[in-house]
């Protein structure tokens, strides 16, 4: 059970990203290549990966 804290605060840490990724795209899906979105699209896809890491042991 030593993984659940782990895995817990980086579900919280996806959730602040993912709803800051939400606000900055506004409804409007070609939002995502703006300059100012895309760090942010970024930085969620590695918080994916990380969390896909822990969750599978890999």
């Amino acid at each position: 059970m030593g993984d659940a804290c782990p895995l817990k605060s980086l579900e919280e840490e996806l959730e602040r990203v993912r709803k800051k990724l939400h606000q900055s795209v506004k409804g409007e899906p070609s939002r995502l290549l703006d300059p100012t979105v895309l760090p942010i699209s970024r930085e969620l896809d590695l918080l994916i990966v990380r969390y896909q890491h822990l969750k599978h042991g890999i």
